[in-house]
């Protein structure tokens, strides 16, 4: 009996170690979802310094981000139960980027061009001086059958063409006017912290702006600031350029000694460029979420100006579903954000 009883336990303990090995090992098994979530909303005089010294703000200036996890089963699950949890298929979150990879250089180099353009949007609007600099062209997207995407990736960045270099899409335009489609042309490319000199096939371009050859991708410059001011950044831990707005409203705080916030907590979302205009940006429902939580008394977005603008819309749609008593303010430039916290009475 005794022999036969301390089986059963063995039999029941080896069961019970696969049973966890099968849990353990479907946590490993990739879907191809993303889930996500509310993030944080973190205060920006803890990530910006002017001058080599940070300035604390009377009140708080906050960026609001997104929890996005890749799916495993049980990550999944979580973003099916979940409250405000979405499931977002890698296909839609990817877009026309091929690889994870490729992604996460894209997301790097959007939070370092909004961190450019911050800083110059914020010394526009304080009347200092501030010049424009380029060092070549990012990929962002593939034409359909581009040959060029055997050899380059989304997030490369080509800085020179038969050893001409390349600064802006003109210059781009310039060096192939003379070229062919099936021309081959060596390129320096920028992939990480790595360049290489790369034997890159031409297409013919046939679009609104005529037939011509290229590469066949979709690109934007890189561009970066000149200027006189010391103003460093602690954003390694984030991507993408949807904190670009809050970045140049803390700038433009901390030169005017941190009062801009009014003794308020200011949170806030959105792209701008080197003019100051604020973009549109995604997953604005879960950052008035983060907003809330974090007991924010306002929140600034950008407006709502082109017919395919969707950020107030979707803003309102998840504002209203929420117990707060926080205050949407859409915003068109950050010249009129700056306006809005000077007039706001002081707390």
């Amino acid at each position: 009996m005794r022999k036969s009883w301390f089986a059963l336990i063995g039999r029941r303990w080896k069961l019970l170690f696969v049973l966890l090995l099968l849990l353990l090992a479907i946590s490993y098994i990739p879907l191809p979802y993303y889930v996500e979530l509310p993030g944080s909303a973190e205060p920006l005089d803890e990530r910006v310094s002017v001058q080599g010294q940070p300035h604390p703000d009377r009140g708080e200036l906050m960026f609001t981000t997104v929890y996005s996890i890749s799916a495993n089963p049980y990550v999944w699950l979580y973003g099916k139960l979940a409250p405000h949890a979405d499931l977002v298929p890698a296909s839609k979150k990817l877009g026309l980027v091929r690889n994870q990879e490729s992604y996460n250089r894209l997301l790097e180099w959007m939070r370092d061009d909004s961190e450019a353009s911050a800083v110059i949007a914020a010394l526009h609007v304080l009347n200092k001086p501030v010049q424009l600099n380029y060092e070549g062209v990012i990929i962002n997207y593939f034409l359909p059958n581009a040959p060029s995407a055997n050899v380059l990736f989304e997030g490369d960045i080509v800085t020179a063409v038969e050893g001409r270099s390349i600064k802006t899409a003109e210059d781009l335009r310039t060096i192939l006017a003379d070229k062919r489609p099936g021309d081959k042309v060596t390129a320096a490319v920028k992939r990480g912290s790595k360049t290489e000199q790369l034997s890159v096939p031409l297409m013919e371009l046939d679009d609104a702006a005529g037939k011509r050859t290229g590469f066949g991708f979709g690109f934007a410059t890189v561009q970066y600031p000149i200027h006189q001011e010391q103003i460093d950044f602690k954003l390694s831990d984030i991507g993408g350029p949807s904190a670009g707005f809050m970045l140049a409203l803390e700038i433009v705080s901390q030169y005017r000694n941190g009062e801009l916030p009014r003794g308020y907590r200011i949170a806030g979302t959105g792209t701008v460029d080197a003019n100051g205009t604020i973009g549109q940006i995604g997953g604005i429902d879960h950052k008035i979420i983060a907003a809330s939580k974090n007991r924010a008394d306002y929140f600034l977005l950008p407006k709502n100006v082109n017919p395919t603008d969707h950020n107030e819309t979707e803003a309102l749609e998840a504002y209203r579903k929420l117990n707060t008593k926080m205050k949407l303010v859409p915003v068109t430039t950050l010249a009129e954000a700056v306006q809005f916290l000077e007039q706001l009475p002081s707390k």
